[in-house]
Order: C-alpha cells, then sequence, then structure tokens
C-alpha cells in the first residue's frame, strides 16, 4: 500500500499541508505563536498532544519551533526494545564485515584531498535533540552553522571520490557507529541539519513528527527515491510527508522491506549526487 506512486505521494503531501500536532502545554502557553489565531480550527485533545486542523484561511498558518525533546518523550511506539536488537546486532555485523571497504573509502579521501576522514555534522535526532552524525567527507567545506548550502548538481564543493561516494551512498556508512551508540536506527526519517530542520519546520505543519522516532540510514522516503536536492517546496513537502507516513505506521515488517528495497533504489537512483 506505502509504494503506490504518485497519487499516493499528493495525497499525503494535501494531508500534511492540513495538519499538524503541538503539546497541549503549548497550545495553552505559547498562542501567540500563532497568527490569525481567530481563524476557525479543529482542535482535538489526543492524549497529551491537540491535532490541529487548519481551515483553508491562508491567515491561519503555524509558526513553529523545533520540540523539545519532552514533547514526544510519551510517543515512542511501544516494543522499541526489539528495534533496538536489530539495530545492534545488523550494525554490528556490518561494521565487521565491512571494515576492509572502509579502510579503502578512508584511503582514498586522504589520497583525493586534504582534510579529515570524516565529516562531523550537528543533526535533530530522537524528540528534536541533537547528535552528531558521521559521514566520510565529500567535500571540500565542513560545513555545520547556522547556515548550511545543500550539495547542487555539479557542486563544486564535491570532491572527485566525494562524487562517486554521495551517488554511491557510501558516505552514510558511518553512520553504522551512529546506530551502534542508539543516535540513530538502522530505518527511519534521514536527519537533516539542525539549521535545515529550523528552516523546513518554519514551512511545513507537521514537520516535528519526524522527530517521534530515531532517524535512519535509509527511510521510507528513500525508496521512493524522495532524496536529493531540495530546490523547491514541492520536494521537501513529499519527503516530510513520506517520513510522516513511515512514523505513523513504523513495523519491524515495513522496516524489512525498506532494507531489502534500499540497494535496488541505489542502483536505479538518479537524485543522488
Amino acid at each position: 500500500m506505502f509504494l503506490r506512486g504518485t497519487p499516493w505521494r499528493r495525497d499525503l503531501i494535501e494531508r500534511d499541508r492540513s495538519y499538524f500536532l503541538i503539546s497541549e502545554e503549548r497550545m495553552r502557553g505559547h498562542r501567540h505563536e500563532f497568527r490569525g489565531a481567530d481563524a476557525p480550527a479543529d482542535v482535538l485533545s489526543m492524549g497529551g498532544s491537540t491535532a490541529v486542523a487548519a481551515s483553508a484561511s491562508p491567515q491561519f498558518q503555524p509558526v513553529p519551533a523545533l520540540p523539545r525533546e519532552a514533547d514526544h518523550q510519551d510517543t515512542i511506539p511501544s516494543g522499541e526494545l526489539l528495534f533496538r536488537i536489530r539495530d545492534l546486532v545488523l550494525a554490528t555485523v556490518l561494521v565487521v564485515a565491512l571494515a576492509p571497504l572502509f579502510a579503502l573509502i578512508a584511503l582514498a579521501i586522504k589520497l583525493d584531498s586534504s582534510g579529515p576522514v570524516f565529516f562531523r555534522q550537528q543533526r535533530g535526532g530522537l524528540g528534536g535533540k541533537a547528535f552528531t552524525c558521521l559521514k566520510f567527507r565529500s567535500m571540500h567545506v565542513l560545513e555545520d552553522g547556522p547556515e548550511v548550502r545543500c550539495a547542487e548538481r555539479k557542486d563544486k564543493r564535491v570532491t572527485r571520490i566525494g562524487h562517486f561516494l554521495r551517488r554511491s551512498s557510501l558516505d552514510e556508512l558511518p553512520q553504522l557507529f551512529n546506530v551502534l551508540h542508539g543516535d540513530m536506527s538502522l530505518v527511519g526519517p534521514r536527519p537533516h541539519a539542525l539549521a535545515h530542520d529550523r528552516e523546513y519546520a518554519r514551512t511545513i505543519p507537521s514537520y516535528t513528527e519526524r522527530f517521534r522516532v530515531k532517524p535512519g540510514m535509509t527511510g521510507l522516503a528513500q525508496i521512493l527515491d524522495l532524496r536529493g536536492e531540495v530546490n523547491d517546496d514541492i520536494k521537501i513537502t513529499g519527503r516530510v510527508a513520506a517520513d510522516v507516513h513511515y512514523v505513523e505506521r513504523r513495523s519491524l515488517m515495513l522496516d524489512f522491506v525498506i532494507m531489502a528495497m534500499t540497494p535496488i533504489m541505489l542502483v536505479f537512483c538518479r537524485s543522488a549526487y
């Protein structure tokens, strides 16, 4: 059902523009964060959260902030221990099996350009809490500040070996250590730089729903080819809609399907560079 293509994506995008969740505490104490508060809207209490169905009026738009960790601490799905055991076992096996590949990539990076082997960047994790995300360095620059520019097609910041690493997604392999550390999962919404989290949270109402689960090395958006450069609102809205769809239906079986399809999508994907 989750692989239906364009009509399914359009339905999610339209729904994503209409609904968002905030905590009851925030609704009570921070009503000033909403412009046009007199506009009609349906407000439903949902056990610690308030679901707001916004009207069609363009004046009623949320001005969201990134969530505090406490905002979603009661919404983590039951059975989380099974996901953690799965992550630990598979990540350990992959780190051991791919150790020679890690060494080859590290050597290639050092021979190709000056700079560190690993790129470290602060990204948003479970509950919106920042963590240090690891990647193989694929650029000449190490951006991790209030402004982070996404990679573009034929981006001159990307190194020679970096083009191959990004195209094949091998630059993401060090995130296996993030999985072992507990900051990430093998499957979940892809983490974004904190600067991008703040930007997208202002324009996409349900963006913070992604923080209800750990970020992942791969996810539903990735196997639907909703990845790569974000140069318009439609692309990021579709990606977030897929992430929210995953969060609402998360299961070990769905994770298995996503992991099984990820290598196939890497072969045919043309949106990563």
